[in-house]
């Protein structure tokens, strides 16, 4: 359909040419009461597009949103379940069940041998001083730092620590050699010179 004032094809639908704002044929026939259509005036016209627009600019920033919220979320699940972990955070994690005379922890750095082995000594030491130092919030200090790791060919490794524990007027400090094996995702302590800072709390 073409305006019948300047020419501008126009909208099958169209009730005022968008060039020069005619009425069209549809208008007449609107108020001869010929059509159904809806009056579509200039204003409305606009009005339509803006809404549309705007529309797609809500619809933009929800997908974006979602989407980040799916990216954080696969993050934090490959963070905390399915990322590796390394020798050093088995030695942080020693280090902060130390601190916390934290038995169930200390338990969790060993293999399940390591673990039957010490799991009734330091339970039992866990019922006396142990115990209740840890129910009034008292730990000791303890650092551990990793100066050197190799890596054997058999999904294993060693670990070298220099440590140092003060608690309750007591202070140890020294080194130690850790071998670890690689048991899912975790490495996990299966041997070794465990030290003086070790046999102190199993």
């Amino acid at each position: 359909m073409f305006c019948s004032q300047c020419g501008t094809p126009l909208a099958e639908d169209a009730v005022y040419c968008s060039e020069c704002g005619a009425p069209t044929r549809n208008l007449r026939d609107l108020e001869k009461g010929g059509s159904s259509r809806q009056e579509q005036t200039p204003e409305a016209c606009r009005e339509s597009v803006k809404d549309k627009f705007s529309g797609g600019i809500k619809s933009g920033v929800i997908i974006a949103a979602v989407t980040a919220g799916i990216a954080v979320l696969i993050l934090l699940l490959y963070t905390f379940l399915l990322k590796p972990q390394t020798p050093q955070d088995t030695v942080r994690k020693l280090e902060k069940a130390v601190s916390g005379l934290d038995t169930d922890g200390m338990l969790a750095c060993f293999d399940k041998d390591l673990q039957d082995k010490y799991r009734e000594e330091m339970h039992l030491e866990a019922t006396g001083v142990l115990s209740l130092a840890g129910s009034l919030g008292i730990g000791p200090d303890v650092a551990f730092k990793v100066t050197d790791t190799h890596y054997d060919e058999d999904k294993g490794c060693t670990v070298l620590i220099d440590y140092k524990i003060s608690f309750m007027g007591n202070e140890d400090s020294g080194s130690a050699t850790l071998h670890m094996v690689k048991k899912g995702k975790d490495w996990l302590i299966d041997s070794g010179d465990t030290g003086q800072f070790l046999e102190d709390w199993v």
